[in-house]
């Protein structure tokens, strides 16, 4: 996540740039440090929830599709995010970025 904010704020110093698609993937870049961030926090907890198996492969399947989409510069198409006992914040973020991702797509 620092290698990405680094290359973007490097994006932003670079003359000629693309004003416009770096201003609608910051929203991008903010969701994934926000992710970051409370996973982070997440993962110091004890007693951490776990997800039931059709929850955890609806997750896999979300960040996968998500990936998929931001290599072929698509829009991705937004999947049900499973609720994470505990850390609504997360799942929250996770939709975000999915939202995020389509806003700032095809711009790159």
């Amino acid at each position: 996540m620092k290698n990405l904010s680094l290359v973007y704020r490097t994006a932003l110093g670079e003359i000629p740039r693309n004003q416009k698609a770096l201003e609608q993937l910051w929203s991008v870049i903010f969701s994934i440090e926000q992710l970051g961030f409370l996973l982070e926090v997440a993962s110091r907890k004890q007693d951490l929830p776990i997800l039931k198996d059709d929850d955890l492969a609806q997750l896999m399947l979300v960040f996968e599709m998500m990936a998929k989409s931001a290599k072929q510069m698509e829009s991705p198409e937004t999947r049900r995010v499973p609720e994470i006992p505990g850390f609504p914040q997360i799942q929250k973020e996770i939709g975000d970025l999915q939202v995020a991702m389509q806003v700032g797509s095809g711009l790159a």
